[in-house]
């Protein structure tokens, strides 16, 4: 798997916690909880023990050039669009935000990391790796 610069990674999150997704489509860190909670991906610091969420296409139409990933205006909800030798697909990433006034602890809802696939044109094979490592792998 192709190891992405920092510059490459977007950012979601609920206002406890937040995941970097890599425009190649998987996400490489995300602590659940709170931000300096314990890891559940960390590819980003061990490419290869860390742990990773792929959701990409299995090609790409033109390798050399990166997917295009944006945020969807005045929001946390980031896309993803892959350009496939025969396709496009669109992959959009955000995390829910509890309700305000939700309380802490045990109360609060659990957190969601919700990824959405939609192949806009043509069709394309997907990839699907869920690779949790818990606590720094």
């Amino acid at each position: 798997m192709h190891q992405p610069l920092i510059a490459d990674y977007g950012c979601i999150g609920d206002c406890r916690s937040m995941a970097l997704v890599s425009r190649w489509g998987s996400i490489d860190w995300f602590c659940s909880s709170v931000f300096s909670g314990p890891s559940v991906f960390a590819a980003l610091l061990d490419a290869r023990q860390g742990g990773r969420f792929v959701l990409a296409p299995t090609a790409l139409a033109a390798p050399q050039q990166p997917p295009q990933q944006w945020y969807e205006e005045d929001s946390n909800v980031l896309c993803t669009r892959f350009a496939c030798p025969d396709g496009v697909l669109l992959v959009t990433d955000f995390m829910t935000v509890p309700e305000a006034g939700s309380g802490a602890g045990p109360e609060q809802p659990p957190q969601e990391i919700v990824r959405i696939v939609q192949c806009e044109q043509g069709q394309a094979e997907l990839q699907l790796r869920f690779d949790p490592r818990p606590g720094y792998a």
